[in-house]
């Protein structure tokens, strides 16, 4: 958008209200007042920050592409690392019968009953 750019400091961009919506969140009795210039890399790095991960799951069996939202932990020097959905398998016992136990298919547009008979068939 033009007049974005501070004309007596290149480097710096004049925030308008959209841009501060996008960068800011809401302003509480609390809150430090918004600034009104902003070095250009600083907005890159703060809308980044605001933006949620999502991940996207297509192909395969899937009808149509399905968007989930991420996991965060902490990472290596305390950063944020989103973790994609995925599958987990583990074995029990059960009434004295080693079962395995497959969790997450759905996210992946799978159908949980479908593929557990396909594979009493083939490990059968």
């Amino acid at each position: 958008k033009e007049g974005l750019v501070d004309p007596t400091k290149p480097s710096q961009l004049v925030l308008d209200p959209f841009l501060c919506d996008a960068l800011f969140p809401p302003q509480t009795e609390t809150s430090p007042p918004i600034p009104t210039h902003l070095a250009r890399a600083k907005v890159n790095e703060m809308f980044q920050k605001r933006l949620q991960a999502y991940f996207r799951m297509s192909g395969g069996s899937l009808k149509r592409p399905s968007t989930f939202p991420a996991k965060w932990h902490e990472g290596a020097g305390g950063v944020r690392q989103a973790v994609c959905p995925g599958v987990s398998i583990r074995t029990e016992v059960r009434r004295g019968h080693n079962v395995t136990l497959v969790r997450g298919l759905e996210l992946l547009g799978i159908d949980s009953e479908i593929f557990a008979k396909d594979m009493k068939e083939v490990f059968a």
